[in-house]
């Protein structure tokens, strides 16, 4: 999984993307995509933020 902040919601499934035999291309501009969206500073995606609960770093691989 390719988590771009911590406060975000969403994350890429690199190994779906994998296991669906994807391009090199394909795998690239996702990431690329994936990391365009990420917010400017981190008090913007804290703010965005909907989860009622934090996850623990053992969860997120932190």
């Amino acid at each position: 999984m390719l988590k771009t902040c911590l406060y975000d919601n969403g994350a890429l499934d690199l190994r779906e993307l994998v296991l669906s035999a994807a391009g090199d291309r394909v795998i690239g501009a996702a990431i690329a995509a994936c990391v365009n969206r990420r917010f400017a500073n981190g008090h913007e995606p804290e703010r965005a933020c909907r989860r009622a609960t934090e996850p623990s770093m053992s969860v997120i691989g932190g």
